[in-house]
């Protein structure tokens, strides 16, 4: 358990149930959620999508995707902290 990821923590993210993980960072975080930047594009990211982080096997966050400015980056309603 602990706090939620902060901002430039490289972390892992999963878009869809199957999607593989992809590296991301964290780039802004504040009390109603965050900004993900991915190391490479996702494709068909969209708004109500599920992101869930992880941090090595631990999940550390997630939420629901409010915005996708482009293929490598979402704004995301951020869920409870699981490790709350």
């Amino acid at each position: 358990t602990g706090p939620p990821p902060l901002p430039g923590a490289t972390l892992h993210a999963r878009i869809r149930y199957h999607a593989p993980l992809v590296e991301a960072a964290v780039t802004a975080l504040d009390a109603a959620g965050f900004e993900l930047r991915f190391a490479d594009p996702v494709s068909a990211i969209a708004p109500g999508q599920a992101v869930v982080l992880y941090q090595g096997e631990e999940v550390v966050g997630g939420g629901t995707i409010e915005a996708a400015g482009a293929p490598d980056r979402a704004s995301v309603h951020q869920s409870a902290n699981p490790s709350a």
